[in-house]
């Protein structure tokens, strides 16, 4: 009876033991895998948070375009130029004398030139205006007389640039203007001045500097080439047919 008794003591005992164990083992186990439960969620915002960086900077790079585009919504364009003229014949009358200058093939003239070009059609169109100078000299027995020739002109310009950061972009010209011709001379009456009306038209293109130096500005530096051809009726004193040829640097925004 004894030994019955003592048997049945020690069971309890283990039994207890083992229980104890039980609950020390499933406390563990429940506090590693509350752990690692909590780890994903840390690691989930480590990952969101570079995310909605990349997130930010992509909404602001699509507004600077977004900026950038209603800017390219015109052109306005400012040049100048070094300018060579060619025309067949200008001869003035003043004093009693007609005064002739024949020296009037590829001469050298400085240009601006003024471009609003709001209509966007796979490029800009709109108006361009020219202004040109130049002058000659002529000497006769009776007096030296000098030529201070202007021309201005407007056409209509279309601007073939399907991209801001495109490096060629052609251009073509329709348009008219005047010649101004004023005449200096040694004596008050060799003074004289006439204007001669013209048409135009031409072909040109602009390089874009900024892409050489891989700058991303708005304000866009070019060089800029243009040939003109000058249409007029002629005369016996006038025979301003001829062409312009011209080179310089240009700005466009």
């Amino acid at each position: 009876m004894a030994v019955c008794e003592f048997s049945m003591i020690r069971n309890f005992k283990i039994q207890n033991f083992l229980v104890s164990r039980a609950r020390l083992a499933m406390v563990i186990l429940a506090f590693f895998c509350g752990t690692s439960l909590a780890k994903p969620t840390d690691r989930a915002k480590q990952i969101t948070t570079p995310n909605l960086i990349e997130e930010s900077s992509r909404i602001s790079i699509m507004s600077e375009d977004s900026v950038q585009n209603e800017q390219d919504s015109s052109r306005r364009i400012y040049g100048f130029t070094f300018n060579t003229v060619s025309t067949q014949r200008i001869s003035l009358f003043a004093n009693g004398r007609l005064t002739e200058y024949i020296n009037t093939q590829n001469r050298s003239a400085l240009g601006a030139q003024l471009g609003v070009l709001p209509i966007k059609f796979y490029g800009y169109m709109g108006l361009l205006g020219t202004l040109q100078y130049a002058n000659l000299a002529q000497e006769s027995s009776q007096s030296r007389t000098v030529l201070h020739w202007t021309s201005a002109d407007l056409a209509l310009a279309y601007r073939y640039e399907m991209s801001a950061r495109s490096w060629i972009k052609p251009i073509v010209t329709l348009g008219g203007g005047s010649q101004i011709f004023m005449q200096k001379g040694e004596l008050s009456d060799d003074n004289t001045s006439e204007a001669r009306g013209y048409g135009t038209y031409g072909l040109g293109a602009a390089f874009n500097v900024n892409r050489l130096f891989k700058s991303k500005s708005i304000l866009q530096m070019e060089l800029i080439a243009h040939y003109k051809r000058i249409v007029s009726p002629t005369n016996e004193r006038y025979d301003l047919n001829g062409q312009t040829l011209s080179a310089g640097l240009g700005i466009a925004l």
